[in-house]
């Protein structure tokens, strides 16, 4: 586009203007060209049938064409047609004085002038020749009338009548020529002025296509073009390039409290920050809400590990936005060039895929890319479509471990355990599938069908046994996040027409993290109706009191972790000692897991466990199997039963 400020001898103008002034230099230009072919051909034309009678008058005129068209240019080019216009009707009435007057063929040249006047120069110069030809039209026929020209042409009309006929004709059509051109520089100059709105669009256009509106960083289309770029450029160097991905976890808390607003300030205050690493060898790209990436040229390993640290420390301090002091979050990737990957699409994949077991990594706030991740990422993606598969198949099953009266001896419930047995006959454990399950979203539907099978089997067991025993069933954090939890657990012990005291939920300590406030309704709600809450395996996590009574927690899970080697370790016994009398203290139940052994079991009772599970009972067997341990149980005396200790 051209530029609004072009300088033309010292003075701005616009783009219409100079638009104008570059077709007028042209036409000027084509003209000149056209007039030294005509003058040419009539001066051959001369020299065969006039015996060269105009010669220098012509060849005069052919060296001054030459030389108005080597000066022309954008400058001269005003002086130039007004030269050139001058010099045509001064030879046309030069012509017309030397032969023939009004009746001489070169006053045709006249409406000729006028034309190229009217496209080229301005009304000045038009009526300034136009009263030049009116003068000269009257000074040929006074001439005409004295005798001094003798015109061979001369009719039996007024020589005055002629020249006021001709004037006549100069003038009217030296007005519709100024009209028409008026008409047409109106509508060139809104051409031009539409050409510049649509340029300025595609110019707004291409700065939002390639910026970021909310930071005004490059976004991520200029991001891979430089990445490509480096890559072509360092193709056979010695350079390192690294795609460095920063996320910020806490975004979506910020804009779900204190709103976009805030969040939106918080993006661009931290965009701020890390600008201050951008240099000769660091670019910033901000690639969506809320992830940000640098490209780093460097030397070696330990200069990208020290620039990673640079990101790390600024970020040490909060972000204080609208008096809320916001402590930054980041998990970061790292991808390399040429280890990772040799383009742009590769490199950004594997720094996400980095990225996400940075963000899965609590202790670690940034990682480069390693081949068995992307291994890993594989097989997780495998297990997520498996898993929306064995959701609709129903391949899930329930296997179940007793929960024992340690002083009684007496079974009093039963823990649910989710396995998953594929099609083909392959077991996939919890520890798998659980984690892709809740970051998948599938959580929710797994844990309805879960409830709903475990308030089926309980009420099978109490019908088949005559047992009256509870059904432990674990709850995901995820499962709290759509607020609806209260009603499945509703629509589950309806369908089965189970009681609700015989359901109880476990919960983890990690619900602390979510949103406290939902979380607290909804299982006050499930405890209003009947069922109990139990925190399972305590201890682990940060085992905050204030929470047990917030959530209306029943019963304390020890840790199979505390439990496994308390013979051997004082310091578990300790700890076990401590849970079990903080519980008696807080009028909750206790249960230990992982009870291996007889040793353990008259331990744990021994400090005050009321209940115990483990594989000193039974490891998790099948529904079926659990129905006739049951029976088996009760028949033999409440204990008499050989354990089954194997594993599952």
């Amino acid at each position: 586009m051209i530029d609004e400020n072009v300088i033309v001898k010292g003075n701005p103008i616009s783009n219409s203007e100079r638009f104008q002034l570059q077709n007028k230099t042209n036409r000027t230009r084509q003209l000149l060209i056209v007039l030294m072919v005509v003058v040419t051909i009539v001066l051959i034309n001369d020299s065969i049938f006039l015996n060269m009678s105009n010669l220098y008058e012509h060849a005069s005129t052919l060296i001054l064409m030459g030389f108005f068209y080597k000066f022309l240019s954008d400058d001269t080019t005003n002086e130039i047609v007004s030269l050139l216009m001058w010099t045509l009707v001064i030879l046309a009435s030069y012509f017309c004085w030397k032969n023939d007057g009004l009746y001489d063929t070169a006053i045709l040249i006249y409406p000729c002038i006028l034309i190229g006047t009217s496209l080229l120069s301005g009304s000045i110069l038009l009526f300034s020749l136009l009263a030049y030809m009116v003068c000269s039209l009257y000074g040929l026929a006074w001439v005409t009338e004295l005798g001094v020209i003798d015109a061979i042409s001369v009719t039996d009309n007024s020589i005055w009548a002629k020249a006021n006929n001709l004037a006549l004709v100069l003038f009217f059509y030296t007005i519709s020529l100024r009209f028409l051109t008026n008409e047409n520089l109106k509508l060139i100059t809104r051409l031009v002025t539409e050409n510049e709105k649509t340029q300025e669009a595609q110019a707004k256009a291409k700065v939002a296509f390639d910026l970021n509106p909310l930071t005004n960083l490059p976004n991520e289309h200029i991001f891979a073009v430089k990445t490509n770029a480096a890559i072509e450029k360092n193709t056979n160097g010695p350079t390192l390039i690294a795609l460095i991905t920063i996320d910020q976890k806490n975004l979506k808390w910020i804009n779900s409290t204190l709103g976009y607003e805030v969040g939106n300030k918080y993006i661009q205050a931290l965009s701020e920050r890390l600008q201050i690493l951008v240099g000769k060898k660091a670019s910033l790209f901000h690639l969506s809400g809320n992830e940000f990436s640098f490209l780093l040229e460097a030397n070696g390993y330990d200069e990208i590990s020290q620039f990673v640290q640079d990101i790390v420390s600024i970020n040490r301090q909060p972000i204080l936005i609208d008096d809320n002091e916001l402590e930054i979050q980041n998990s970061i990737g790292i991808a390399l060039f040429p280890f990772d990957g040799k383009s742009y699409e590769i490199l950004r994949t594997r720094s996400l895929i980095a990225l996400s077991h940075a963000h899965s990594l609590e202790s670690r706030e940034f990682n480069f890319f390693e081949m068995e991740m992307e291994s890993q990422l594989k097989k997780r993606s495998h297990l997520s479509h498996a898993l929306k598969s064995a959701i609709e198949n129903e391949e899930f099953e329930l296997y179940y471990q007793p929960k024992i009266h340690l002083e009684s001896n007496e079974i009093v419930g039963a823990e649910a355990l989710l396995r998953w047995k594929t099609k083909t006959g392959e077991f996939i454990t919890p520890n798998d599938f659980i984690p892709i399950a809740e970051s998948s979203g599938l959580i929710s539907p797994i844990g309805k069908q879960v409830l709903m099978q475990a308030c089926r089997d309980c009420k099978e067991w109490h019908s088949k046994t005559g047992q009256q025993i509870q059904v432990s069933v674990n709850i995901s954090p995820y499962q709290f996040r759509r607020g609806n939890l209260p009603n499945i657990v509703h629509l589950a012990l309806n369908k089965s027409e189970l009681a609700p005291r015989f359901l109880e939920l476990e919960i983890t300590e990690s619900i602390v993290f979510d949103d406290t406030d939902s979380v607290k309704d909804q299982l006050h709600t499930i405890t209003k109706r009947g069922a109990s809450i139990a925190i399972d395996d305590f201890g682990t996590g940060y085992s905050n009191l204030s929470y047990i009574s917030q959530f209306n927690a029943s019963t304390l899970k020890i840790d199979m972790s505390f439990v496994l080697d308390i013979m051997d370790s004082p310091l578990n016994k300790h700890l076990v000692n401590a849970i079990l009398q903080m519980s008696k203290s807080l009028d909750i139940e206790n249960v230990a897991e992982g009870i291996e052994n007889k040793q353990t079991s008259l331990l744990l009772k021994e400090l005050g466990c009321t209940y115990g599970q483990g594989f000193y009972w039974s490891k998790p067997i099948p529904q079926q199997e659990f129905i006739q341990f049951l029976i088996n149980y009760k028949a033999q005396g409440n204990g008499n039963v050989t354990p089954i200790r194997q594993a599952n």
